[in-house]
């Protein structure tokens, strides 16, 4: 009894309102759209990516040393990013050319520094958001020239993002891309993955990229890192109004969060686990145990990614589903 109000528990003591309650579908495919991997003969700097990479993700797809019984989703597909400390051209290019030929598969096409606008931080955010966040843009700090490499090789041949899903964009570390390569992606319609949450609100991505671009975008992390509730309305709000933006569910663990998003925007929403900062598994239970409906779970889990970037996993569960894979 809470407050005069009989709450009703099930069998197990949890509330039936709050968590799933009949099985998984069996075998569910599991596309993941948000990875961070090295490519083959990229070597890594120090931290916390240093050991990812497309073979140690087949090993273990779950992410987490277990196999797990064989009726347990299979994590088949997914879509990679190389971390920042490399240099981003080349292991974009490395992850291209790995995935390649391999059924659910691509890679992003992750941008360096252009010296593009960069999203208000800190205890200003909001204010500058509010009365036009480029008055608040630190005029210093910001890297032009040869760090824009990736830029420069998309000006150079804009057929280059022809082997990517699309580009990732991280505005608090980078900054926006410039006008020059804002206009190719528009013009070629690019999926764009960025970062969005209290450093990089949504509100700010709306004014300050949305405008510039025609194709799909992908706000990760419900648009709410770290749980903001004001970022993920927002997200919402957009997904519901906007037929381009999508949202990604990566460090969404907050089931209020999950379903506040589910309920309004089932078919823009898809799984990502931005592993290795979070086991894919893991990330997939948070989803399982706030969406009720198999179909609705099905979207989320692959068939929205599916429709959105062409992607086709291979038939079959977990690697006896997947090619033979020898890195070089």
């Amino acid at each position: 009894m809470t407050h005069g109000s009989t709450v009703t528990m099930s069998v197990d003591g949890t509330d039936p309102a709050l968590f799933r309650h009949t099985p998984l579908p069996a075998r569910l495919t599991v596309i993941d759209v948000h990875l961070n991997a090295l490519g083959t003969g990229i070597a890594a700097g120090e931290g916390f990516y240093r050991t990812e990479t497309l073979a140690s993700m087949h090993a273990d797809p779950r992410g987490y040393g277990l196999d797990g019984d064989e009726g347990a989703p299979r994590f088949a597909g997914g879509i990679c990013a190389p971390p920042a400390g490399t240099d981003l051209l080349q292991a974009s290019l490395a992850l291209r050319d790995d995935t390649i030929d391999r059924p659910g598969w691509k890679a992003w096409l992750r941008l360096d520094d252009e010296g593009g606008a960069r999203p208000p931080t800190g205890p200003l955010a909001a204010v500058a958001t509010r009365v036009g966040a480029e008055r608040w843009l630190p005029g210093s700090g910001r890297r032009t020239g040869d760090a824009a490499a990736v830029a420069a090789a998309i000006a150079g041949d804009p057929a280059l993002l022809d082997g990517f899903a699309g580009v990732k964009l991280m505005p608090q570390q980078t900054g926006l891309p410039g006008a020059g390569t804002l206009a190719i992606l528009a013009e070629r319609g690019t999926p764009v993955l960025v970062h969005a949450g209290v450093q990089c609100p949504v509100r700010w991505l709306e004014r300050h990229l949305l405008p510039h671009l025609s194709g799909p975008v992908v706000f990760a992390h419900l648009g709410s890192w770290p749980c903001a509730a004001e970022d993920l309305a927002d997200a919402v709000r957009l997904a519901g109004d906007d037929e381009r933006v999508h949202l990604e569910t990566s460090g969404a663990n907050i089931g209020n969060f999950l379903r506040y998003a589910v309920e309004r925007v089932p078919g823009r929403i898809l799984f990502g686990s931005n592993r290795p900062m979070c086991a894919p598994a893991v990330q997939f239970e948070h989803i399982a145990a706030s969406v009720e409906d198999d179909a609705t779970l099905a979207a989320i889990a692959h068939g929205n990614a599916q429709r959105l970037f062409g992607l086709t996993p291979p038939s079959g569960h977990g690697r006896d589903a997947e090619t033979s894979w020898t890195p070089s």
